[in-house]
């Protein structure tokens, strides 16, 4: 078994063929804000996460769309 020194160095992260890690969430249109928005009135339960998962979205645009941020940008 190798020891943890053997382990360390390139092996540490990952390298990607254009140098970024892929994208694994949409981007946030007026509709998806809105989808949000209703998500969190009919489910009062979910959390921004949950709400995120299920729109395939980052939290951070979530938690943006429930404060407000794209009401007026679209």
């Amino acid at each position: 078994n190798p020891t943890l020194d053997q382990n360390t160095g390139s092996n540490m992260y990952r390298v990607y063929e254009n140098g970024k890690a892929p994208i694994k969430s949409r981007k946030m249109t007026k509709e998806l804000a809105t989808k949000a928005i209703e998500l969190r009135d009919e489910f009062p339960h979910m959390s921004q996460q949950e709400i995120a998962n299920a729109l395939r979205l980052n939290i951070g645009r979530v938690s943006e769309a429930l404060s407000g941020k794209y009401h007026d940008k679209y």
